[in-house]
This record gives C-alpha cells, structure tokens and sequence, in this order.
C-alpha cells in the first residue's frame, strides 16, 4: 500500500517542478530599442551592456543594420549603458524589466576629442587624445519610490537655489544645442530647461520638451513628473 503513495507523490513533485519551470520561463521578457545619432540616422555596430543590478552578471550585445537591439532576460531590475567608437559613453537610469517588452532607446552625442601635451623637464615628447563629453552627469537615490530607482541627469550648466536645482542642455557645436537629458526607470525625457526639487521629488522640462516611455514619444512645451510611488505621474502641456 506504500509504493501507490510514493507514487502518487512522485507525481505531484513532478507537477510542480514542471509548473516551477513553466514560471521561470513566463518570468522572461525582451528588452529591445533603437540607437540613433543626434541627427536621426540609425548606429550600426553599437555595444548594449545590460547589468542586473543584484547580481551584476553583464550581457552584451550590438546593433544590427537598422540600428536596433533585442535581449531576452528575466525580470528584474537592470542598469545599460551603450559604446560606439566616435560616440559620447552613454548610460541612463535603472529600470525595471517587465513582463510585456520592454522598449528603450538611446542618441549618442559624437565625442569633441582633446589634445594634451607631454612634456617632460619642459620637452615637447608627443601628445595624447581622449574623447571628452559635451556633457556633465548627476546621479540622485528617489528613496521614498519603491526599490531605490535613481534619476540621472545630463547637463551643461547647472544652478541651485534652496529649494531645486536648475539645469540647462549643453552644445554639440557653435551651432547646436541638445538640452538637458533626464532618465528615470523607462522614462527618458529631453528639455531646453529641467528643474528638479529634491524634497517633493517633481521634475519639470521646460521648453522643446521630447517625452518618451517605452514605445510611446510625445512632444510638448512642458512636462511635470512626480517620482513619488511605484509608477510615475504626469502632466503635459502639449505643443500648439
């Protein structure tokens, strides 16, 4: 009568080790997007490193002829970053893989490259060259929101005052101004102007404003962001 029940056990155990399976494979999902230059042309060659943030196991991959990237990995919470020879280093915010894809795009600024002498006992020895951004970059913690996202910003000059922080974009050329870039979980959000209040956590883009979520890319004159919460709150107001 012992040997039906280990049976019959045996069975159940079966079940769920197949049913633990089938999860861990629906907990999988593809982080995909696009990597553009600052004139819209598609970047061929690019490196996407992707990091879960616990376990800090990097995956990598490159853009393909239309400047597209595709990565299956379990959900989780991941930072990415992208290379590109010419190109700005480019990393933005963490973000949360989701059970749908997940869609996130990148614009590499092309890298002003600076001249240094080497001189030794004040004798011209040669020179080197490194690739210098355009740009400087402030990192913040949103602690209040769930799973300590943080909030990077990309910017030219920067003020403060008691109460919020200033910022203003930065120029690719005498010509061309590219504007702050703020990034936060799968929101990227580029603006003329950006003022950020640490204490309520609300972001404001001033001006020129190009909001994108995933998929979704909306231009505006001015966009508000509350980082409080799980998900954030918006509002547009929207170009005329």
């Amino acid at each position: 009568m012992k040997y039906p029940m280990l049976t019959f056990l045996g069975v159940i155990l079966s079940l769920v080790a197949l049913s633990s399976q089938a999860q861990a494979v629906e907990e999988r999902s593809f982080l995909t997007g696009t990597v553009l230059d600052t004139n819209n042309s598609v970047i061929v060659g690019a490196t996407i490193m992707v990091e879960d943030r616990i376990s800090k196991n990097p995956i990598s991959t490159t853009t393909t002829e239309d400047g597209t990237y595709r990565i299956q990995l379990p959900l989780g919470i991941y930072r990415i970053s992208v290379n590109k020879a010419g190109f700005c280093p480019t990393r933005r915010a963490d973000f949360r893989l989701r059970a749908s894809n997940t869609t996130i795009n990148f614009t590499l600024v092309v890298c002003p490259i600076v001249h240094s002498l080497i001189l030794e006992n004040g004798k011209y020895k040669g020179e080197t060259a490194r690739n210098q951004p355009p740009f400087k970059e402030e990192e913040f913690s949103i602690e209040p929101s769930s799973e300590g996202l943080n909030l990077v910003i990309q910017h030219g000059e920067r003020t403060e005052t008691k109460k919020t922080i200033h910022y203003k974009g930065f120029a690719l050329n005498d010509r061309t101004f590219f504007g702050v870039v703020a990034t936060y979980d799968l929101i990227t959000l580029r603006a003329d102007r950006l003022v950020f209040d640490r204490k309520s956590l609300r972001l404001r883009a001033e001006g020129n404003v190009v909001f994108e979520m995933g998929e979704k890319r909306t231009r505006a004159l001015l966009v508000e962001v509350d980082l409080h919460g799980r998900e954030p709150k918006f509002t547009f107001k929207s170009q005329k």
